[in-house]
């Protein structure tokens, strides 16, 4: 009989301490998730950073816009305070010191563009003016992509160091 109990305690005890240590691995094992997904994060923001300095607009731009990409698709949970502030500042930094870079634009506003809408199918863009004027765009994803492909092609070919 004492034999039956001290077993008894002795499963106790080894589940009681398996219960206090899980939630610590799991712990343990989120903040290490977290810390990979700011490091990234913080990796892509800082190779921006780098080409801003050498005045890579382009390059800059494109590494700011995955940093916030991935920011974006990110749960807040997950993503420190200041790799958030960090990563919009780098990317608010890249998209208004672009000096040279040629963005396909929709014409027909007579003024300036102040806001632009996706519809929820993304298969249209509205824009308002502050020419007093919202205009429709019918978006094609497939020549949108066929045209961001032949752009990345035309620049990898007139930029081949970039492919080393």
């Amino acid at each position: 009989m004492k034999s039956i109990f001290k077993e008894t305690i002795a499963r106790g005890l080894y589940c009681s301490g398996l219960v206090g240590v899980t939630p610590v691995a799991v712990t343990f094992g989120v903040e290490s998730d977290g810390n990979a997904i700011n490091a990234e994060i913080n990796l892509m923001r800082s190779e921006s950073e780098q080409y801003v300095e050498a005045n890579l607009d382009r390059e800059a731009l494109i590494e700011s816009l995955k940093a916030g990409d991935r920011l974006k698709n990110t749960s807040k949970f997950w993503v420190k305070p200041n790799t958030r502030t960090q990563t919009v500042t780098t990317l608010h930094q890249a998209i208004y010191g672009v000096k040279e870079i040629e963005f396909k634009t929709l014409k027909g506003h007579s003024s300036e563009v102040y806001s632009l809408s996706f519809s929820p199918d993304g298969k249209t863009i509205a824009s308002a003016s502050t020419d007093n004027t919202i205009k429709l765009w019918n978006f094609d994803l497939d020549k949108l992509m066929l045209e961001g492909c032949d752009l990345l092609h035309n620049y990898l070919i007139n930029n081949p160091q970039r492919l080393r």
